[in-house]
């Protein structure tokens, strides 16, 4: 077990971390019990209560902050997570109740897990995991993701009562998630899903209101909210801590998602405390004492930032009070950015509260005449945040309404809000063509928009009829399905070892070519169809390239220097994931002309290695 020392004169200490033994990237939790009486009128105030933490040398963060939060039944807590091995020091500082006032040190080992997202510092278009490679290199972190606003509403349907872990303990055998929570986030993770947008709260939507009842029922109204009181001063912790299983199971090890958690929304019907009051300070500061220690964490101040009558100013005092309550430095962002401007500052000569830049943008009209604009216009956002440091994320820029599944026979495009919404499966290949066209203009994470699981949660995974929808639809038969799902499966596993990144558009004609590839720079590749094309992206080690048309005359000429070997890898996104018969491999063809196999009826990825 982990070494541990207390003083013991003021407090009565119930544990001493989450993690037995405390691991590196595993939060710890100390909790403590006060002498004093709960404050009046409620617990949940605001304290100026926090925990100094001193961390071993070789740490990111070798001294901070954390502050302690009220987590029920007369217990205080605080958390932090170790970035290194070694021993780290603590003491707790109340001024309005000494007893919860005490010192100890924690002793942690070294583990597996990859930590938390940062920002690259040699690549600020990428986020990479804390842990580096033995040698030093960066893990980087690509993001494929689903928004899924009702995630732990999930966990209060069927007479649940939500989830949580044992007191003091987030390791994965004391936490328990829900039964739809679990089955639902399995299901993504064997997708190749890696990155959840949910929000903390989110009532109900307004335009869903017209839709028919759905067997099962839809989830919003949402059954369990943030508060337990009518002033909104106490606050319902089954929701709370149903969040700290979700975080601690799904975005550990084996798992390590991501969670982009939205704090705020002003569109989902949601009571909110009067701005700025002191109920409203007890959720901002309640969430972010509580989930800034997990590495999984991604924080948002809002959903759609400033809009719909929360006005800037207000997201702006909550950008930095999210910087003051953020000692793990988790990557920061405002949906959509100030009032749907996709910047997080008003003018450019303010400070920028984000750490990296999340876009909604929506070009109208059918989805493949628009694929150029998605592309350049997602390219040059990329190129203009990461001269100011900060990765480009893809939180929004058309819907999946298609109908999936032999229940489902209409399209939810209902509340589809600029005109970019799939009423068909044929839409839906588009939307792939169209989300790999945007991945590959640089950004950081891309996100699959499915309205029914954004919107409420009108697909189930488990049904009680055998039918299913998009979760559980046939991969085998199902077309729009693995239009879907094709996406998430390739990028994962096309990126361990990969860069996959783009550096310039390869074909002054896309629709002609269609063909883009990535850096660094090595053996020049061509394309052809009825003529050779030079293109301007090179190859070294392991690239992807993506094929948006491929046609029977289509052709690559990987050249390369002679004693060097070429081999690669064509993977069909049209196939069910991992299907062996999906891949087509080759190696070093003596012509170094590659052409796709005739088998691949529309759209194509090549993996390529340059030895």
């Amino acid at each position: 077990r982990f070494a541990s020392m207390l003083s013991l004169a003021t407090v009565a200490l119930l544990s001493t971390s989450f993690g037995d033994p405390c691991t590196v990237h595993t939060p710890v939790e100390m909790y403590l019990r006060s002498t004093a009486r709960l404050p009046s009128p409620t617990p949940f105030l605001v304290r100026v209560c926090h925990a100094m933490v001193h961390g071993p040398s070789g740490s990111t963060r070798q001294a901070f902050n954390s502050s302690i939060f009220y987590n029920g039944d007369g217990n205080w807590a605080w958390r932090f997570t170790p970035d290194v091995a070694g021993t780290w020091q603590w003491q707790t500082i109340c001024p309005d109740d000494h007893s919860l006032e005490a010192t100890g040190f924690v002793t942690c080992a070294d583990s597996l897990a990859n930590g938390g997202l940062v920002v690259d510092e040699t690549e600020p278009r990428l986020f990479r995991r804390e842990r580096r490679g033995a040698d030093g290199s960066a893990a980087y972190a690509y993001l494929a993701g689903i928004e899924l606003d009702y995630l732990a509403q999930l966990g209060f349907v069927n007479g649940e009562s939500g989830g949580g872990c044992s007191l003091g303990n987030l390791t994965a055998a004391s936490c328990q998630v829900p039964a739809l929570v679990a089955t639902t986030l399995e299901r993504l993770h064997a997708q190749g899903i890696n990155h959840v947008l949910t929000q903390v709260f989110a009532n109900y939507s307004t335009w869903m209101s017209s839709f028919e009842p759905h067997h099962p029922p839809r989830i919003s109204p949402s059954v369990a909210t943030p508060w337990a009181s009518h002033d909104q001063l106490e606050l319902n912790l089954a929701l709370f801590r149903t969040w700290d299983a979700i975080l601690a199971i799904y975005g550990s090890p084996p798992y390590e998602m991501t969670f982009h958690m939205m704090l705020y929304v002003g569109n989902k019907n949601v009571a909110w405390p009067a701005r700025d009051s002191s109920a409203d300070d007890v959720y901002w500061h309640h969430c972010l004492a509580r989930f800034d220690a997990f590495p999984g964490v991604v924080i948002d101040v809002s959903k759609e930032a400033g809009g719909y009558g929360v006005g800037n100013d207000y997201i702006t005092r909550r950008l930095g009070l999210i910087h003051a309550m953020n000692p793990h430095q988790r990557p920061v962002t405002a949906h959509s950015g100030l009032s749907w401007s996709n910047k997080c500052q008003e003018t450019s000569d303010q400070s920028n509260p984000c750490t990296f830049v999340s876009v909604q943008k929506h070009f109208p009209g059918d989805f493949y005449s628009q694929i150029p604009q998605y592309f350049s216009d997602t390219a040059e956002r990329v190129k203009t945040n990461a001269a100011i440091g900060l990765p480009t994320m893809q939180v929004e820029s058309f819907y999946d309404g298609s109908p999936v599944g032999p229940r489902q026979t209409s399209s939810l495009c209902n509340g589809a809000c600029c005109r970019g919404c799939a009423t068909t499966k044929q839409m839906a290949v588009d939307l792939r063509k169209t989300m790999w066209e945007i991945a590959f203009a640089g950004v950081a994470a891309v996100v699959w928009y499915r309205t029914d699981l954004a919107w409420d949660y009108l697909d189930w995974p488990a049904i009680a009829d055998g039918t299913a929808g998009w979760m559980l639809a046939n991969e085998t038969t199902d077309q729009g399905v693995n239009n879907m799902r094709s996406f998430f499966t390739t990028p994962v596993e096309t990126s361990q070892g990969a860069q996959p990144f783009f550096v310039n558009q390869t074909s002054s004609d896309p629709t002609a070519c269609g063909v883009y590839s990535m850096s660094p720079r090595n053996a020049t590749i061509r394309c052809s169809i009825g003529g050779w094309v030079n293109l301007i992206g090179q190859v070294m080690h392991t690239t992807t390239l993506y094929v948006r048309e491929k046609g029977t005359t289509f052709k690559l000429e990987v050249p390369h220097a002679p004693g060097a070997s070429v081999t690669g890898e064509w993977w069909n996104p049209t196939c069910p994931p991992r299907v062996n018969d999906c891949r087509t491999a080759w190696v070093s063809p003596a012509s170094g002309v590659i052409s796709a196999p005739n088998s691949f009826t529309e759209d194509a990825v090549l993996t390529v290695t340059h030895r």
